[in-house]
């Protein structure tokens, strides 16, 4: 057949004719797949870390009254350990004092009462019954309802940094007082220095809540 006679429709021979496909073989596939494989088998696993629980401070939970705003603990320390807590504390509030101030400050270890046998509530209610146990007063075969007949002369004082709970604790001392003793709230903002200094020299206090 001549060249001329053949359809113009049907492919001419050419280099492309007999070209490979693109697409890929399938034994090149099964290789890339376990190469795949291997690099997951070859990459380890890290697990996932646990978070470490904080451990509570020891009895931090049970020491603390969150409702009565009481730290119980204070309760159980004895006289030393009293000295000690007040030193710390004077320290920490006191930043700016040096060692020799410091020491000027420090009250010392006989000043404190051991009451940690004391096994009620440390509750204003329980307060008259605290005092009238570890009073040196009673442990002397006095009464707190008695004072001294030299006027000005308190045996007894309670010291609150608070004017609400000084008018408390007044209240709750009132079993205390007496005709010849009185139970009084001193040092108020609304009373001044002078006015209370004459109170006091005419006055037989039992306790001075301020």
């Amino acid at each position: 057949m001549s060249e001329s006679s053949r359809s113009p429709l049907s492919p001419s021979p050419g280099p492309n004719n007999n070209a490979p496909s693109s697409s890929p073989s399938p034994s090149r596939t099964v290789k890339r797949k376990r190469n795949t494989e291997d690099d997951q088998e070859a990459t380890p696993i890290k697990p996932a870390k646990r978070k470490k629980a904080k451990k509570a401070k020891p009895d931090e939970d049970e020491n603390l009254d969150l409702k009565q705003g009481l730290n119980l603990e204070i309760g159980k320390l004895d006289s030393r350990l009293q000295a000690d807590y007040v030193a710390q504390r004077t320290k920490r509030f006191s930043s700016n004092l040096s060692l020799v101030e410091l020491e000027d400050r420090h009250i010392p270890e006989t000043a404190f009462r051991d009451t940690s046998e004391w096994e009620r509530l440390r509750i204003l209610q329980n307060m008259p019954d605290f005092l009238d146990r570890y009073s040196s007063r009673t442990k002397g075969g006095k009464s707190l309802s008695t004072a001294s007949k030299k006027t000005g002369s308190p045996h007894t004082l309670v010291i609150t940094s608070a004017g609400l709970r000084a008018a408390d604790i007044t209240r709750a001392l009132r079993t205390f007082q007496t005709k010849e003793a009185v139970v009084a709230k001193l040092f108020a903002k609304h009373i001044k220095l002078k006015d209370a200094i004459e109170y006091v020299k005419k006055t037989r206090y039992v306790n001075v809540p301020s």
